[in-house]
């Protein structure tokens, strides 16, 4: 299995288990002669629900050793770490835009202008969008690990 199809069963999964609590949080009572929420079919979802549990679980070991060896986790940390910055400097930016003033007798200085932000802004994005095409090509070459 490729890592690409190892990401869209684990969504499935979560979506699956997330399915099943809903049903069981609904399955405490049922009319008598009801057998779709019976004892019965109560604990076998409950143990469906275990079972994809489980499986998740294996998935995303597999997932977190594959992207260890494939050196896949220190992009996925320099994503996220590009995108808390991109976030940072766009609050920055704002922050220029409205600009700061002491009364009438003084103005305070910028230390940047808009610009230089803007250029840092468009450098950090062309870099994630960089580490994203990475991890697409990865995603559909990379075998999973067993």
């Amino acid at each position: 299995m490729r890592l690409g199809e190892a990401l869209k069963q684990r969504k499935m999964l979560i979506a699956d288990i997330q399915r099943l609590r809903e049903r069981l949080k609904g399955g405490f009572t049922y009319v008598e002669g009801d057998e779709t929420y019976s004892k019965t079919a109560y604990g076998n979802m409950q143990a469906d629900l275990e079972e994809k549990r489980e499986a998740l679980v294996t998935l995303k070991n597999r997932i977190a050793a594959t992207n260890a060896v494939q050196n896949i986790q220190s992009l996925i940390i320099r994503r996220g770490e590009l995108t808390s910055h991109i976030e940072y400097l766009k609050d920055l930016r704002k922050q220029y835009e409205r600009g700061y003033s002491y009364g009438d007798e003084a103005t305070k200085k910028r230390m940047t202008d808009a610009s230089q932000l803007d250029s840092q802004i468009d450098k950090a994005i062309n870099e994630v969008n960089e580490i994203d095409a990475s991890l697409a090509k990865l995603n559909g070459s990379t075998d999973l690990i067993e």
